[in-house]
């Protein structure tokens, strides 16, 4: 018999597998790194979208532009005393929203960091209260300090 030690009944012996590459770590760990970071983004992008004070800065925006494209179609300089209350009313509810109080008045307890505004407080809830209870017409300015005052609150109260 003249066999080689290469073939057993004429068929070729199976070579031994070649040993794995020793694996690299860092490719797991940065895929997960990447998938964590993206799950992380997308937690911040959905809580800045539902959070109450994005909302209520986003909604303060519409209706300052709605304001102004209204105000932009009439002749005259003034605003409607019915527009300046309903506005008054939508930006004293937008703020209450937004900052997570129940209504906004002069009574209203400013947070201890925001009291060095305590004047500024005052002429806004001052000027919110005749917008929203008065019978005459405003000057659009009027509500542009309004809009300028509301954001003001929404940006710094804690």
């Amino acid at each position: 018999m003249k066999d080689s030690l290469q073939t057993s009944h004429g068929l070729l012996d199976i070579e031994p597998p070649v040993a794995p590459a020793d694996t690299d770590l860092a490719t797991p760990l940065i895929g997960m790194a990447l998938i964590i970071l993206l799950i992380i983004l997308a937690t911040l992008t959905i809580h800045h979208f539902t959070c109450t004070r994005s909302q209520a800065k986003r909604r303060l925006h519409r209706l300052q532009r709605s304001v102004k494209s209204k105000h932009e179609r009439n002749d005259n300089n003034n605003i409607d005393a019915a527009d300046t209350r309903e506005t008054a009313y939508q930006l004293a509810r937008l703020l209450a929203m937004g900052v997570g109080i129940n209504g906004i008045t002069s009574s209203t307890t400013l947070p201890v960091e925001l009291t060095h505004y305590h004047d500024r407080w005052q002429r806004y809830t001052n000027a919110l209260s005749t917008a929203r209870y008065g019978s005459q017409y405003s000057h659009p300015s009027c509500l542009d300090e309004l809009f300028k005052d509301t954001l003001f609150w929404l940006k710094n109260w804690p």
